[in-house]
């Protein structure tokens, strides 16, 4: 779902960065057979148009700063993990809102 929510908010001028997985990617690039001539779906362009994206390990150190520094200068955070994942990697709503200044 925030795939598509957050397409809608780059279609309204929003910067929208799409963190993918370092090591997989983001699995939407093989979803369906609708293969355009980048190689990527039909699927994952025209839900991740207009964005940004970038890789990043969550399950590293590094990684997490990366997306630290990011939700500093965001107004939005949205993802799509499974239930218990933002808390394992510590990207929930208790750890994101220490790290925003007040």
């Amino acid at each position: 779902m925030g795939t598509i929510a957050t397409a809608m908010l780059a279609d309204l001028g929003a910067t929208v960065i799409h963190v993918e997985n370092r090591v997989l990617g983001d699995s939407g690039r093989g979803l369906m057979k609708w293969t355009l001539a980048n190689g990527n779906s039909a699927y994952f362009e025209i839900n991740n148009r207009g964005k940004k994206s970038l890789t990043v390990d969550l399950t590293k150190e590094k990684g997490k700063q990366v997306l630290y520094r990011l939700v500093k200068n965001s107004d939005v955070f949205v993802h799509n993990f499974r239930q218990g994942v933002p808390e394992k990697l510590k990207m929930d709503y208790d750890t994101l809102i220490n790290i925003i200044p007040s």
